[in-house]
């Protein structure tokens, strides 16, 4: 867990037939981090422009040191590259269309297909937009051209990116030379026959511009009045320009990819344009109004869906703030996660993945602003429960009845004996004691109690108002304050969830257990009923503070890892309302709920679950 590592390396697409965008991108990310202060380097750059080469690291060089973020935007990784690349740190992927449940976070700066696994975060105006926009960006056309085109006929710029690998470029000059508009033309610095294409389309009437215009094109957007392109960054920051754009898509994926973003087709309207009999000049600018007005419309519509209409942001700015918390094993079982644990669900700044242990653990770009102060117990507290912990006091006292009668009854089991009946009053911690009410009912019920909490507030009143001996900390607790102590009952009701590293907090258990002692716990379950019915919803509305959840079918056999056996673990937290088709019926009629409830009794589908382990041995590890 954590990163210790410094350093961003930035992988952006290479390979031929990825086009340019991604390599373009992943420049201005790098120089916008440089610029900042930033350590980051670009593995293998393919340099498109001289001032751009510094930066550069080579592949050896990169894969021989540990990096603080690995940022990918290579279009189609394969899972052999996402294993090798989170190695080398914590793996972000931009804009990924293929192995997204591989890496650790994702951030999509263009709209992925519908069905994919969503990102960490989704934002448009993340990416390097332009600053040169229309007046109010409202995709009207100018009537004498933006730039004042030859007779007033609208100026229209083809441009299919860097490397343009379908040779779109061409064709699609050709079908605008048969409408009444100007033509002009971008030949990215990667493409092939450049010369003769220039060639070309300059005996076409076409205006070649030139590659220094081409390379920063984004700033010469708002010059024209319509642009056609293919599905990707080009398309985008001609709509935050507010210049409308209708795509030729070279591949099925890009004309999928297009539809759903919303943007128009432009082979649809060159072929009505072509199967209608020849104009005259001024039909065809009528026609040509038309068409126009119906992509402008469109274009807004999909700058609107997509937040295109407000301010840029920087994304070397989100990234710096950035401090990963990751695991490269399982914090329960041990198990490396390199390529076995593929990502579950996201959600902003969070993701999930599964063990085959069956624990799910979260992993962050950031750690949670959750804090374990007086607010955590009072105001969050009252806004979940509608009331203040200490309002809730003797409720929850009230509560720990039955869990001190399970306790008392695994203490007695048959082979417990002989040591129970020698036991005058049990030892017990309770970890994250909070307020004190189980401890408080725990002494009642005659334990010899201590309490441990990481809330300064909650072990002053213990101490003071409950005079119940407590520790300040968190579990296990720094330094030695529990050194030298052993008990027969270690209870942590809802906290495991909360530790980083359980592995660690149940070997110290372990260590301070009395052989035969009980380790009592609760947690939530992602075996209940609101995780099935919807898997991510339940971990969406899990607590930010929330590190692991721990399934109750699967407890057993990782608790013997630890030296514990258990001997009761069963479902609480049933809510009937949750069930699918006849919650609603549960929620407003009496006997729907009992028998909904009775069925989550019967098969366990409570929403948290409390767990009764004895200690059998030192466990393995």
């Amino acid at each position: 867990m954590g990163n210790d590592a410094s350093g961003y390396l930035l992988i952006p697409a290479r390979a031929e037939g990825r086009g340019g965008g991604h390599r373009v991108r992943s420049e201005a990310l790098l120089r916008a981090l440089r610029e900042k202060g930033a350590d980051a380097w670009m593995l293998d750059a393919s340099v498109l422009k001289e001032d751009n080469s510094a930066g550069a690291i080579g592949r050896e060089e990169a894969f021989s040191r540990r990096w603080k973020l690995v940022i990918a935007d290579n279009f189609r990784t394969t899972s052999d590259e996402v294993k090798a690349w989170r190695k080398l740190g914590p793996l972000l992927g931009i804009d990924e269309g293929l192995s997204r449940d591989g890496f650790d976070f994702l951030i999509d700066l263009l709209p992925p297909l519908p069905g994919r696994q969503r990102a960490n975060i989704t934002d448009l105006c993340l990416n390097p937009l332009p600053n040169t926009v229309r007046e109010n960006r409202s995709f009207a056309r100018k009537k004498n051209g933006a730039e004042g085109g030859t007779d007033g006929l609208p100026r229209v710029l083809v441009t299919f990116g860097a490397e343009d690998a379908a040779a779109l470029t061409l064709p699609a000059a050709a079908a605008l030379r048969q409408m009444p508009v100007e033509v002009s033309a971008a030949l990215g610095p990667l493409r092939k026959n450049n010369a003769e294409d220039r060639r070309v389309l300059t005996e076409a009437g076409v205006a070649v511009l030139e590659e220094s215009a081409a390379y920063n094109l984004r700033e010469k957007l708002a010059a024209y009045d319509l642009i056609i392109t293919h599905f990707g960054l080009t398309a985008f920051e001609a709509l935050y320009a507010g210049v409308p754009a209708a795509v030729v898509s070279p591949t099925k994926y890009h004309e999928t990819l297009a539809a759903y973003a919303g943007f128009p087709s432009f082979y649809r309207y060159s072929k009505v344009w072509f199967n209608t009999p020849e104009l005259a000049p001024a039909r065809k600018r009528k026609k040509f109004e038309a068409i126009y007005s119906e992509i402008a419309e469109a274009s807004a519509q999909t700058a609107l869906r997509w937040g295109l209409n407000g301010p840029r942001r920087d994304l070397a700015e989100l990234t710096l703030g950035f401090e990963p918390l990751i695991y490269r094993a399982c914090p329960v079982c041990g198990a490396e996660n390199i390529d076995r644990h593929p990502c579950l669900a996201r959600f902003p700044r969070r993701s999930y993945r599964r063990c085959s242990c069956g624990t799910i653990y979260m992993e962050r770009l950031n750690a949670p602003p959750l804090e374990y102060d007086r607010d955590y117990f009072f105001a969050s507290y009252r806004k979940q429960y509608g009331k203040t912990y200490l309002e809730d006091f003797s409720n929850i006292r009230q509560n720990a009845a039955p869990r001190l009668s399970r306790i008392k009854a695994a203490l007695r089991r048959n082979f417990a004996a002989p040591r129970a009946q020698t036991i005058q009053k049990p030892r017990l911690l309770d970890i994250g004691c909070a307020y004190g009410p189980f401890l408080a009912a725990a002494a009642d019920a005659g334990f010899d109690v201590m309490g441990l909490d990481p809330s300064e507030d909650a072990v002053r009143y213990v101490r003071e108002v409950l005079r119940l001996p407590v520790i300040h900390g968190f579990f296990p607790p720094a330094g030695e304050p529990l050194s030298g102590e052993s008990f027969d009952v270690i209870t942590a009701w809802f906290v495991i969830e909360h530790l980083i590293r359980p592995d660690l907090a149940l070997r110290a258990v372990n260590r301070l257990l009395k052989p035969g002692g009980i380790l009592a716990l609760a947690t939530p379950s992602p075996a209940g009923v609101s995780a099935r019915k919807s898997l991510s919803s339940f971990l969406e509305q899990s607590p930010s503070d929330h590190w692991t959840l721990w399934d109750p079918r699967f407890c057993g056999s990782i608790l013997k890892r630890f030296g514990f056996v258990p001997v009761r673990v069963f479902s609480i937290g049933h809510h009937p309302e949750r069930f699918p088709l006849v919650g609603g019926l549960a929620a407003a009629f009496r006997p729907f709920a009992l028998a909904a409830g009775g069925i989550s009794r019967l098969f366990g589908l409570g929403d948290s679950f409390e767990m009764y382990a004895l200690k059998t041995g030192e466990g393995a590890w």
